[in-house]
Parts: structure tokens; C-alpha cells; sequence
């Protein structure tokens, strides 16, 4: 009976103890990083939604300025305005566009890139080239990049030269870098303006670098405030009429 009496008075040892400690510890971490799968799975699903939502209500590509000169420009939330109570109206293509004397489209998608598929996930811009080629554009100003941070800038670049590839029969294609935008690193900034700058030259294509622009940014620290949208048009613009693109044919 004492043999029998000692199988059940038992005594964790020590080495049990600790794989038991690391056990939970480990349950734990799995639950948190279901939970915060989940929950970023959540705010992607109803963000895509509200992408969806505003393509199907203004288009993939809509018309933001009128003039003589068919202008498109192919971005992401910058493009689109994020911030701002008009965006077409108020956005920096519209306000290059009409200071220009241009019939500007826009097509933006925000959080998208050269790489990065966006709430989505399948929205790169190199997926809504035939959206832009519709409107038969002898002018494409593609301004992106900065959602692409987290790339390397070869990827960056591959992606970048199929993009220009695809918009090959395009009149005139200028390719706009990334701004120091202050909740990106400089060596991501660097490496992305690197990425789009050899792209871009590789490609025979004008490129305008931001990084040294110096803009006011909503406490995000990604996008810009009113005056700091009012600003960067000023800035595109008098950066496009240093570039002497053709205004006139």
C-alpha cells in the first residue's frame, strides 16, 4: 500500500515546472498573434470594402481638372487626397492640372504601391494600367512608392520597370519620388527614391525627387495637412514646367 500511496503523492520536479511555464508562455503567444491576425484581418476587409465602395460610386479613374493636354495621374493615397474634405477639387492633381491647363485624370487606391497590393491586396499599379490606358493619356505622372518601405529596393525597381514597360506607348511618363514623409526612416526614403530614380533612367523617363521637400504632416506622420497639400502642388508644378514637357501638342 505505501508503494502504491507514494505513485500518487507526487511532487513536481523543477524541469517539469519550467516546461509547463514555457507551455503557457507559448499559448499565450499564439493566442495575441491570432488576435492581432485577426484583428488587422478585420480592419483590411472593411477598409478593401470602402475601396470598393468608392470605385464603384466615382470609378477607377475620374477626371479631376479640365484642359486641352489628357493627364493622368496613378498613385495612391497622396494622389487621391487623403485628408481632405474635397479631395477632387483640393488634391495636388487637380490643382497642377488646372494651373497647367490639363485634362487630369486620377487614378489612386490608397496604401497601394509598385508592390503593395493595398487593403485589397490586389490593387499594385501595375494592375490598373489598362484603367489608365482608357483614357488614351499622352501625359502619366506615376507618384507612389512609400507604402513599398518595407521592400528591398531591387524589388522596388523590378517592380517599377515593368510598370514603365507597360506604359511604354505612353507619350510622356514621369515618374515622381518618395518625400521624407517623418513615420518612414531615411534609409527607407533613400532607398526607395534610389529604386524609382534608376528605374525611371533606365527607362528613358523624367524623374522628379521630393525627398527634399520640406511639408507640413497630419500627426500620422504619412500625410500631409491642407497647406501642406497646397504646397506640394506648388512645388509639382513649377518641378513639370522644369521638366519642359510639351504643354502644347
Amino acid at each position: 500500500m505505501r508503494q502504491v500511496a507514494g505513485l500518487f503523492n507526487f511532487k513536481a520536479r523543477p524541469g517539469v515546472a519550467v516546461i509547463a511555464s514555457l507551455a503557457f508562455v507559448a499559448i499565450v503567444v499564439v493566442l495575441l498573434v491570432f488576435a492581432y491576425a485577426a484583428r488587422k484581418w478585420t480592419i483590411n476587409s472593411i477598409s478593401c470594402d470602402s475601396v470598393r465602395s468608392e470605385q464603384e460610386k466615382q470609378g477607377a479613374v475620374f477626371q479631376v481638372s479640365k484642359g486641352t493636354k489628357r493627364v493622368v495621374v496613378f498613385g495612391d493615397s497622396w494622389v487621391a487626397g487623403q485628408g481632405l474634405d474635397d479631395p477632387s477639387n483640393d488634391g495636388w492633381p487637380a490643382k497642377v492640372g488646372t494651373q497647367l491647363g490639363w485634362g487630369t485624370w486620377i487614378d489612386a487606391v490608397k496604401m497601394t504601391g509598385f508592390i503593395n497590393g493595398g487593403f485589397c491586396a490586389d490593387q499594385p499599379f501595375k494592375t490598373r494600367v489598362r484603367d489608365v490606358m482608357a483614357v488614351d493619356p499622352e501625359i502619366v505622372v506615376v507618384a507612389g512608392g512609400i507604402n513599398d518601405a518595407d521592400h528591398s529596393g531591387m524589388d522596388i525597381k523590378r517592380a517599377a520597370l515593368a510598370l514603365l514597360a507597360d506604359l511604354v506607348g505612353v507619350k510622356q511618363v514621369v515618374v515622381v519620388g518618395v518625400p521624407a514623409v517623418p513615420s518612414k526612416s531615411a534609409a527607407q526614403i533613400a532607398t526607395i527614391d534610389g529604386a524609382l530614380s534608376e528605374a525611371a533612367t533606365s527607362a528613358g523617363r523624367p524623374f522628379i525627387s521630393t525627398s527634399d521637400w520640406a511639408l507640413p504632416y497630419e500627426s500620422d506622420g504619412l500625410h500631409l495637412t491642407g497647406s501642406g497639400y497646397t504646397q506640394y502642388a506648388e512645388l509639382m508644378k513649377l518641378a513639370i514646367i522644369d521638366l519642359a514637357l510639351d504643354q502644347t501638342n
